[in-house]
Protein backbone atom coordinates (compact mmCIF):
# COMPACT_ATOMS: atom_id res chain seq x y z
CA UNK A 1 0.00 0.00 0.00
CA UNK A 2 0.96 3.78 -0.78
CA UNK A 3 0.15 6.42 1.01
CA UNK A 4 0.22 10.30 -0.63
CA UNK A 5 -0.31 13.81 1.23
CA UNK A 6 -3.14 15.31 -1.57
CA UNK A 7 -3.21 18.59 0.14
CA UNK A 8 -2.03 20.42 3.26
CA UNK A 9 -4.36 23.17 4.70
CA UNK A 10 -3.79 25.67 6.96
CA UNK A 11 -6.54 24.95 9.44
CA UNK A 12 -7.07 21.47 11.37
CA UNK A 13 -9.49 19.19 8.85
CA UNK A 14 -12.02 16.66 10.88
CA UNK A 15 -14.41 15.22 8.15
CA UNK A 16 -13.88 14.29 4.87
CA UNK A 17 -16.50 12.16 2.11
CA UNK A 18 -16.13 11.20 -1.46
CA UNK A 19 -18.80 13.30 -3.83
CA UNK A 20 -17.96 10.69 -6.93
CA UNK A 21 -14.97 8.20 -7.76
CA UNK A 22 -13.34 11.78 -8.67
CA UNK A 23 -14.58 13.85 -6.46
CA UNK A 24 -14.46 14.23 -2.79
CA UNK A 25 -15.57 17.18 0.17
CA UNK A 26 -13.51 17.99 3.29
CA UNK A 27 -13.93 20.25 6.09
CA UNK A 28 -12.63 21.80 9.44
CA UNK A 29 -11.27 24.85 10.79
CA UNK A 30 -10.43 27.13 14.20
CA UNK A 31 -13.42 27.89 15.40
CA UNK A 32 -14.91 30.71 16.77
CA UNK A 33 -11.50 31.42 18.68
CA UNK A 34 -9.37 34.72 17.34
CA UNK A 35 -6.56 32.82 16.40
CA UNK A 36 -6.30 33.36 12.80
CA UNK A 37 -7.19 29.91 12.11
CA UNK A 38 -9.91 29.54 9.37
CA UNK A 39 -12.63 27.33 9.00
CA UNK A 40 -13.49 26.00 5.30
CA UNK A 41 -14.96 23.74 3.50
CA UNK A 42 -13.05 22.23 0.30
CA UNK A 43 -13.84 20.47 -2.71
CA UNK A 44 -11.27 18.49 -4.63
CA UNK A 45 -10.72 16.84 -8.04
CA UNK A 46 -8.58 13.48 -7.78
CA UNK A 47 -6.45 13.44 -10.98
CA UNK A 48 -4.28 9.84 -11.99
CA UNK A 49 -0.79 10.25 -11.00
CA UNK A 50 0.28 6.84 -12.11
CA UNK A 51 -0.90 4.13 -9.56
CA UNK A 52 -1.93 6.91 -7.05
CA UNK A 53 -3.77 10.04 -7.37
CA UNK A 54 -2.77 14.04 -6.83
CA UNK A 55 -5.65 16.54 -6.14
CA UNK A 56 -6.68 19.55 -7.54
CA UNK A 57 -9.34 22.42 -5.88
CA UNK A 58 -12.63 23.07 -7.76
CA UNK A 59 -13.71 24.53 -4.85
CA UNK A 60 -13.35 26.61 -1.22
CA UNK A 61 -16.32 27.90 1.03
CA UNK A 62 -14.94 30.13 3.96
CA UNK A 63 -17.40 29.29 6.79
CA UNK A 64 -16.13 32.68 8.64
CA UNK A 65 -16.39 31.87 12.59
CA UNK A 66 -18.12 28.24 12.27
CA UNK A 67 -15.09 24.97 12.36
CA UNK A 68 -17.44 22.15 9.97
CA UNK A 69 -17.22 19.35 12.66
CA UNK A 70 -19.19 16.59 10.44
CA UNK A 71 -20.78 16.83 7.21
CA UNK A 72 -22.66 14.21 4.40
CA UNK A 73 -23.92 14.58 1.17
CA UNK A 74 -27.22 14.10 -0.16
CA UNK A 75 -27.82 10.63 -2.28
CA UNK A 76 -28.63 12.90 -5.15
CA UNK A 77 -25.47 14.87 -4.40
CA UNK A 78 -27.18 18.33 -4.68
CA UNK A 79 -27.11 19.18 -1.29
CA UNK A 80 -24.50 19.02 1.64
CA UNK A 81 -25.33 18.76 5.62
CA UNK A 82 -22.83 20.23 7.41
CA UNK A 83 -22.40 20.41 11.60
CA UNK A 84 -21.25 24.02 12.59
CA UNK A 85 -21.78 24.54 16.15
CA UNK A 86 -25.67 24.28 16.98
CA UNK A 87 -26.08 24.46 13.55
CA UNK A 88 -27.19 21.86 10.83
CA UNK A 89 -26.13 24.41 7.94
CA UNK A 90 -27.48 22.93 4.64
CA UNK A 91 -25.52 24.14 1.20
CA UNK A 92 -26.79 23.16 -2.30
CA UNK A 93 -24.07 22.05 -4.53
CA UNK A 94 -23.76 21.87 -8.64
CA UNK A 95 -20.74 20.71 -10.57
CA UNK A 96 -20.14 22.75 -13.59
CA UNK A 97 -17.46 22.88 -16.54
CA UNK A 98 -15.83 25.86 -17.30
CA UNK A 99 -13.16 26.51 -20.18
CA UNK A 100 -13.12 22.07 -20.20
CA UNK A 101 -11.98 22.23 -16.58
CA UNK A 102 -14.87 20.93 -13.64
CA UNK A 103 -16.12 23.79 -10.83
CA UNK A 104 -17.94 23.47 -8.18
CA UNK A 105 -20.16 25.79 -7.38
CA UNK A 106 -21.95 25.91 -3.36
CA UNK A 107 -24.22 28.33 -1.68
CA UNK A 108 -25.88 28.38 1.81
CA UNK A 109 -29.25 27.45 1.51
CA UNK A 110 -30.92 27.25 4.72
CA UNK A 111 -29.88 25.61 8.23
CA UNK A 112 -31.67 24.45 11.34
CA UNK A 113 -30.33 24.21 15.22
CA UNK A 114 -29.09 20.60 15.98
CA UNK A 115 -29.34 21.50 18.91
CA UNK A 116 -30.06 24.43 21.51
CA UNK A 117 -28.12 27.73 20.21
CA UNK A 118 -25.83 28.85 23.37
CA UNK A 119 -25.10 33.03 23.21
CA UNK A 120 -21.39 32.53 23.32
CA UNK A 121 -20.67 29.70 20.54
CA UNK A 122 -19.88 27.17 24.09
CA UNK A 123 -22.73 25.40 24.14
CA UNK A 124 -23.31 22.04 22.76
CA UNK A 125 -22.86 21.39 19.26
CA UNK A 126 -23.56 18.89 16.32
CA UNK A 127 -21.61 15.70 16.23
CA UNK A 128 -22.52 13.75 13.32
CA UNK A 129 -25.06 13.99 10.27
CA UNK A 130 -26.75 11.45 7.95
CA UNK A 131 -29.32 11.85 4.90
CA UNK A 132 -31.50 8.89 4.82
CA UNK A 133 -31.19 7.08 1.53
CA UNK A 134 -35.24 7.09 0.20
CA UNK A 135 -34.27 11.57 0.60
CA UNK A 136 -37.28 11.67 3.27
CA UNK A 137 -35.19 12.65 6.56
CA UNK A 138 -32.03 14.04 7.76
CA UNK A 139 -31.06 13.38 10.85
CA UNK A 140 -28.82 15.02 13.69
CA UNK A 141 -26.73 13.68 16.82
CA UNK A 142 -25.36 16.21 19.49
CA UNK A 143 -23.06 16.39 22.51
CA UNK A 144 -26.32 16.57 24.29
CA UNK A 145 -27.74 13.51 23.59
CA UNK A 146 -30.33 14.56 21.22
CA UNK A 147 -31.17 13.35 17.84
CA UNK A 148 -32.97 15.16 15.78
CA UNK A 149 -35.20 13.89 12.32
CA UNK A 150 -35.91 16.66 9.96
CA UNK A 151 -38.10 16.03 7.07
CA UNK A 152 -37.02 16.99 3.51
CA UNK A 153 -37.07 19.44 1.96
CA UNK A 154 -39.11 21.47 4.65
CA UNK A 155 -36.50 20.77 7.12
CA UNK A 156 -39.44 20.65 9.39
CA UNK A 157 -38.60 18.76 12.49
CA UNK A 158 -40.34 15.12 12.55
CA UNK A 159 -39.04 13.65 16.35
CA UNK A 160 -36.86 14.86 18.58
CA UNK A 161 -35.24 11.42 20.90
CA UNK A 162 -33.12 11.57 23.60
CA UNK A 163 -31.04 9.04 22.99
CA UNK A 164 -28.27 9.34 25.42
CA UNK A 165 -27.73 10.93 28.98
CA UNK A 166 -23.52 11.69 27.18
CA UNK A 167 -22.61 13.03 23.88
CA UNK A 168 -23.63 11.38 20.63
CA UNK A 169 -20.11 9.95 19.40
CA UNK A 170 -21.95 8.75 15.94
CA UNK A 171 -24.92 7.48 13.76
CA UNK A 172 -26.06 5.76 10.61
CA UNK A 173 -28.87 4.84 8.96
CA UNK A 174 -29.91 1.32 7.44
CA UNK A 175 -29.89 0.86 4.00
CA UNK A 176 -33.72 0.51 3.86
CA UNK A 177 -34.13 3.83 5.66
CA UNK A 178 -36.81 2.71 8.33
CA UNK A 179 -33.94 2.41 11.07
CA UNK A 180 -31.00 4.54 12.55
CA UNK A 181 -28.56 3.24 14.73
CA UNK A 182 -26.67 5.93 17.36
CA UNK A 183 -23.58 5.38 19.78
CA UNK A 184 -22.72 7.65 22.44
CA UNK A 185 -20.27 8.18 25.15
CA UNK A 186 -21.98 6.52 28.21
CA UNK A 187 -21.17 3.46 26.66
CA UNK A 188 -24.30 2.36 24.65
CA UNK A 189 -25.72 2.16 20.96
CA UNK A 190 -29.35 2.06 20.26
CA UNK A 191 -31.41 1.29 17.20
CA UNK A 192 -34.28 3.54 16.82
CA UNK A 193 -37.42 3.65 13.76
CA UNK A 194 -37.61 6.84 11.76
CA UNK A 195 -41.31 6.51 11.54
CA UNK A 196 -42.44 7.16 15.17
CA UNK A 197 -38.99 8.19 16.79
CA UNK A 198 -39.17 5.42 19.57
CA UNK A 199 -36.37 2.94 20.31
CA UNK A 200 -36.18 -0.52 18.90
CA UNK A 201 -33.59 -2.32 20.83
CA UNK A 202 -30.48 -1.32 22.62
CA UNK A 203 -27.19 -3.40 21.07
CA UNK A 204 -26.06 -6.00 23.44
CA UNK A 205 -21.84 -6.27 23.67
CA UNK A 206 -19.35 -7.62 25.99
CA UNK A 207 -16.54 -10.06 25.48
CA UNK A 208 -16.04 -13.29 27.89
CA UNK A 209 -14.84 -12.38 31.35
CA UNK A 210 -15.69 -8.57 30.72
CA UNK A 211 -18.66 -7.20 32.36
CA UNK A 212 -20.83 -5.18 30.00
CA UNK A 213 -19.37 -2.00 30.82
CA UNK A 214 -16.06 -2.48 29.93
CA UNK A 215 -15.94 -1.47 25.92
CA UNK A 216 -17.87 1.66 24.96
CA UNK A 217 -18.85 1.55 21.40
CA UNK A 218 -17.55 4.17 19.24
CA UNK A 219 -17.84 4.25 15.43
CA UNK A 220 -21.01 2.40 13.54
CA UNK A 221 -21.35 1.65 9.86
CA UNK A 222 -24.00 0.63 7.85
CA UNK A 223 -22.91 -1.87 4.13
CA UNK A 224 -24.73 -3.47 1.78
CA UNK A 225 -22.57 -5.65 0.23
CA UNK A 226 -23.15 -5.94 -3.92
CA UNK A 227 -21.45 -9.53 -3.69
CA UNK A 228 -23.80 -10.90 -1.02
CA UNK A 229 -27.15 -8.69 -0.75
CA UNK A 230 -26.90 -8.89 2.73
CA UNK A 231 -26.36 -6.32 5.23
CA UNK A 232 -24.46 -5.85 7.97
CA UNK A 233 -23.53 -2.86 10.63
CA UNK A 234 -19.95 -2.41 11.65
CA UNK A 235 -19.08 -0.87 15.62
CA UNK A 236 -15.82 0.27 17.04
CA UNK A 237 -15.18 -0.37 20.26
CA UNK A 238 -12.84 1.09 22.92
CA UNK A 239 -12.11 -0.08 26.60
CA UNK A 240 -13.84 2.51 28.78
CA UNK A 241 -11.67 2.49 31.65
CA UNK A 242 -7.86 2.90 31.10
CA UNK A 243 -6.21 -0.18 32.27
CA UNK A 244 -2.18 -0.16 32.66
CA UNK A 245 -2.08 -3.71 30.63
CA UNK A 246 -4.44 -1.42 28.00
CA UNK A 247 -6.78 -4.01 26.57
CA UNK A 248 -7.85 -4.52 22.71
CA UNK A 249 -9.95 -2.52 21.07
CA UNK A 250 -12.63 -4.49 18.90
CA UNK A 251 -14.26 -4.24 15.32
CA UNK A 252 -17.45 -6.34 15.41
CA UNK A 253 -19.61 -7.01 12.36
CA UNK A 254 -23.62 -7.75 13.13
CA UNK A 255 -25.96 -9.86 12.56
CA UNK A 256 -28.72 -7.60 11.06
CA UNK A 257 -31.58 -10.22 11.42
CA UNK A 258 -31.10 -11.32 14.66
CA UNK A 259 -29.06 -7.94 16.30
CA UNK A 260 -26.05 -9.61 17.40
CA UNK A 261 -22.64 -9.58 17.08
CA UNK A 262 -21.47 -12.02 14.34
CA UNK A 263 -17.81 -11.49 14.13
CA UNK A 264 -15.23 -9.37 16.89
CA UNK A 265 -11.89 -8.33 15.61
CA UNK A 266 -9.49 -7.46 18.40
CA UNK A 267 -7.31 -5.17 17.30
CA UNK A 268 -4.23 -4.54 19.96
CA UNK A 269 -1.96 -1.51 20.45
CA UNK A 270 -4.35 1.36 18.58
CA UNK A 271 -6.92 2.97 19.67
CA UNK A 272 -9.82 3.51 17.01
CA UNK A 273 -10.79 6.63 16.41
CA UNK A 274 -12.71 6.63 12.76
CA UNK A 275 -14.67 3.92 10.58
CA UNK A 276 -14.97 3.37 6.86
CA UNK A 277 -16.73 0.67 4.64
CA UNK A 278 -16.26 0.45 0.99
CA UNK A 279 -18.91 1.49 -1.58
CA UNK A 280 -19.63 -2.12 -2.68
CA UNK A 281 -18.86 -3.24 0.58
CA UNK A 282 -15.76 -5.21 0.42
CA UNK A 283 -13.58 -3.60 2.10
CA UNK A 284 -13.52 -1.99 5.97
CA UNK A 285 -10.83 0.73 7.18
CA UNK A 286 -10.39 1.89 10.69
CA UNK A 287 -8.42 5.06 11.65
CA UNK A 288 -5.82 4.52 14.78
CA UNK A 289 -5.13 7.51 17.51
CA UNK A 290 -1.72 7.89 16.31
CA UNK A 291 -2.08 7.92 13.12
CA UNK A 292 -2.70 4.84 11.15
CA UNK A 293 -5.07 3.10 9.06
CA UNK A 294 -6.03 -0.86 8.99
CA UNK A 295 -7.67 -2.80 6.33
CA UNK A 296 -9.83 -5.62 6.26
CA UNK A 297 -11.50 -8.04 4.19
CA UNK A 298 -15.20 -7.83 4.67
CA UNK A 299 -16.15 -11.06 4.17
CA UNK A 300 -14.18 -13.12 6.40
CA UNK A 301 -12.88 -9.83 8.63
CA UNK A 302 -9.28 -11.12 7.70
CA UNK A 303 -6.53 -8.23 8.52
CA UNK A 304 -5.17 -7.46 4.77
CA UNK A 305 -2.50 -4.60 6.05
CA UNK A 306 -1.32 -1.60 8.02
CA UNK A 307 -0.45 1.55 7.12
CA UNK A 308 1.72 3.31 9.90
CA UNK A 309 1.86 7.04 10.29
CA UNK A 310 -0.59 7.91 7.14
CA UNK A 311 -0.76 10.97 9.63
CA UNK A 312 1.14 12.47 12.66
CA UNK A 313 -2.26 12.33 15.28
CA UNK A 314 -5.35 10.66 15.46
CA UNK A 315 -7.20 10.02 12.20
CA UNK A 316 -10.55 12.08 12.46
CA UNK A 317 -12.09 11.32 9.02
CA UNK A 318 -12.50 8.26 6.57
CA UNK A 319 -14.09 7.60 2.87
CA UNK A 320 -13.25 5.52 0.12
CA UNK A 321 -13.22 6.15 -3.39
CA UNK A 322 -16.44 4.83 -5.05
CA UNK A 323 -14.70 1.37 -7.27
CA UNK A 324 -14.43 2.50 -10.90
CA UNK A 325 -12.80 1.03 -14.28
CA UNK A 326 -9.87 4.19 -13.67
CA UNK A 327 -8.93 2.75 -10.24
CA UNK A 328 -9.72 -0.89 -10.61
CA UNK A 329 -8.85 -2.22 -14.31
CA UNK A 330 -6.76 0.55 -15.21
CA UNK A 331 -4.15 1.61 -12.08
CA UNK A 332 -4.57 -1.58 -10.81
CA UNK A 333 -5.94 -1.08 -7.94
CA UNK A 334 -8.83 -2.58 -5.48
CA UNK A 335 -9.20 0.74 -3.66
CA UNK A 336 -8.19 4.04 -2.38
CA UNK A 337 -9.01 5.19 0.71
CA UNK A 338 -9.44 9.03 1.49
CA UNK A 339 -8.26 10.11 5.32
CA UNK A 340 -8.06 13.49 6.55
CA UNK A 341 -6.53 14.67 10.55
CA UNK A 342 -6.09 17.85 12.93
CA UNK A 343 -2.77 17.55 11.22
CA UNK A 344 -4.17 19.48 8.42
CA UNK A 345 -3.60 17.07 5.54
CA UNK A 346 -6.18 14.75 3.33
CA UNK A 347 -4.24 11.82 1.98
CA UNK A 348 -5.14 8.96 0.11
CA UNK A 349 -3.97 5.42 0.50
CA UNK A 350 -4.29 2.20 -1.91
CA UNK A 351 -4.75 -0.92 -1.66
CA UNK A 352 -2.98 -2.88 -4.53
CA UNK A 353 -4.75 -5.50 -6.68
CA UNK A 354 -4.08 -8.47 -4.78
CA UNK A 355 -2.34 -11.42 -7.17
CA UNK A 356 -5.04 -14.42 -6.89
CA UNK A 357 -4.42 -17.90 -9.20
CA UNK A 358 -7.51 -18.79 -11.23
CA UNK A 359 -9.30 -22.17 -10.35
CA UNK A 360 -8.19 -23.05 -13.93
CA UNK A 361 -4.71 -22.76 -13.05
CA UNK A 362 -4.77 -24.39 -9.84
CA UNK A 363 -6.22 -27.30 -11.43
CA UNK A 364 -3.46 -27.59 -14.27
CA UNK A 365 -1.16 -27.41 -11.61
CA UNK A 366 -2.44 -29.93 -9.74
CA UNK A 367 -2.84 -32.06 -12.40
CA UNK A 368 0.70 -31.48 -13.48
CA UNK A 369 1.85 -32.68 -9.82
CA UNK A 370 -0.38 -35.98 -10.54
CA UNK A 371 1.51 -36.69 -13.75
CA UNK A 372 4.87 -36.10 -12.37
CA UNK A 373 4.37 -38.33 -9.31
CA UNK A 374 3.28 -41.18 -11.42
CA UNK A 375 6.11 -40.93 -13.90
CA UNK A 376 8.45 -40.59 -11.52
CA UNK A 377 6.72 -43.93 -9.36
CA UNK A 378 6.72 -46.04 -13.04
CA UNK A 379 10.59 -44.97 -13.23
CA UNK A 380 11.65 -46.40 -10.23
CA UNK A 381 9.20 -49.09 -10.46
CA UNK A 382 8.20 -48.42 -6.37
CA UNK A 383 6.43 -51.12 -4.63
CA UNK A 384 4.06 -50.43 -1.94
Amino acid sequence: MTTKILDETSFPLYCIQSYSNEIFVVAGGGGAAKTGVKNAIHVYKLVRDGSSFTATAIAEVDTERRASMSLHLHPDRNQLAVGMDHLCQLYTMKLKKEKGFDKMIISASTSVNAVPPSIDDEGDYQKCVRFTLDKKFIITGGSDGNCKIFKLPSLEEHHQIKASTDEIDDLDVHPNSKYFVTTSKESSASLWRIKDGKKELELPYSIDGKDDDFYRFRNCRFSESKDTNKVYLYTTHTPKKYSKEKAANCLVRWDTHKWIPEHTVFIKKYTLSALAVSAIGRYLAVGTADGAIIVYTTWNMRHLKTVNNVHDIFVTGLSFVPENKLLCDEMKQDAAILSCSIDNKCQVTMIPSRSEFPMIVLLCLFGLVIVVLFNFITYFDFEF
